[in-house]
């Protein structure tokens, strides 16, 4: 990197820093609207500028923790209330499908972080594997820093991963600036706690476990993603066309077995998830308009599932990559879906 870079890459990281002390600073989420609107286009626009530097591997690892470690301190989103929640009741021996969390049985154990969840009155839609991360990240202290602390790492390990893929493939490696500087990864993941980072995990490791040639890794890892939030679920096909089918048989071993501790209730799932897809709309626009314009509820999943099977035949004529297909098919499920986080990109 040469000198003047290097000063241009210093500014940018404190900018960015900066950013993240502020947003920090915040007391709640509901605090300040505007001004949080401004610090993620400012993060966005100085992330842009950070990849676009082309630094070295070391500098860009260093920055990206930096900026991690400065979002610790702010404040969560309220889905973070629930993560414990229901982390305490398995630690009470609970399971967390059995009933909503407003249900008077549970009365003794309520507490500040019940009082601040949402959808009180609904049952949790989490899979078993986050359910046991969040037990375990609530034993070590029944508070926020915790699970940021778990999700900082899986969000380091992300890259890590990536950087793998990047070297086999001959890319250049500040690539991995487009994740290490997003806003919504930034904001999303190490400041608001969501704990997507983890379900991505497992899903990037089972990306490069088929493009290292391991199948049984690939199958064990997609179901480990499935069990940490249902939707990599979709990715099935595009692995039983890729990968090894001799080995398919360990994806739903690897399902039943990370569901046993929660085997009685495992139904009560299912409607939660239902109850959750149809529970309304939030930031849906592609499938609001579709919706009214045709007046047909059903249009938007058909839609999906042409992009999905669109996907699976460019990847079966050799036409993508395999990230690829998977890429195109999420994408397609979150344009389609009725309820769009932002953190959900």
């Amino acid at each position: 990197m040469t000198r003047r870079r290097a000063v241009s890459w210093s500014l940018a990281v404190a900018l960015a820093l900066a950013c993240c002390l502020v947003w920090s600073s915040l007391p709640d989420l509901r605090s300040a609207p505007l001004l949080r609107v401004g610090l993620f286009a400012s993060l966005a626009l100085v992330g842009t500028a950070l990849t676009l530097l082309r630094p070295p591997l070391v500098p860009l690892l260093g920055a990206a923790v930096l900026l991690r470690i400065a979002l610790l301190p702010a404040a969560v989103s309220d889905d973070v209330h629930r993560y414990l929640w229901e982390g305490k009741l398995i630690r009470h021996g609970l399971s967390p499908y059995a009933r909503p969390a407003d249900d008077p049985a549970l009365t003794p154990l309520r507490d500040a972080h019940w009082a601040r969840m949402n959808h009180r009155d609904r049952r949790t839609a989490y899979p078993p594997l986050a359910q046991l991360a969040f037990a375990a990240a609530g034993a070590v202290s029944y508070g926020p820093l915790p699970l940021k602390l778990l999700f900082l790492a899986s969000d380091l390990a992300i890259l890590f991963l990536l950087t793998g893929l990047l070297r086999s493939r001959g890319l250049p490696l500040h690539r991995l600036g487009w994740l290490a500087f997003n806003p919504v990864a930034l904001i999303g993941i190490s400041a608001e706690a969501h704990y997507d980072t983890l379900f991505v995990l497992a899903l990037v490791a089972s990306w490069w476990a088929v493009e290292q040639k391991r199948p049984a890794l690939a199958w064990i890892a997609l179901a480990a993603s499935v069990q940490l939030k249902i939707v990599s679920l979709v990715l099935a096909p595009l692995f039983w066309e890729r990968g090894k089918r001799s080995c398919a048989w360990l994806f739903p071993a690897t399902l039943v077995v990370l569901a046993l501790p929660f085997y009685q209730n495992l139904p009560s799932l299912v409607t939660a998830v239902s109850d959750f897809a149809g529970s309304g709309q939030l930031n849906d626009a592609p499938y609001y308009l579709v919706t009214r314009l045709s007046g047909c509820p059903a249009l938007a999943p058909g839609l999906f599932l042409v992009v999905a099977v669109a996907a699976w035949r460019q990847l079966r004529r050799g036409h993508c990559t395999f990230t690829g297909a998977s890429l195109w098919t999420l994408g397609g499920l979150i344009v389609f879906s009725p309820v769009v986080h932002f953190w959900y990109l």
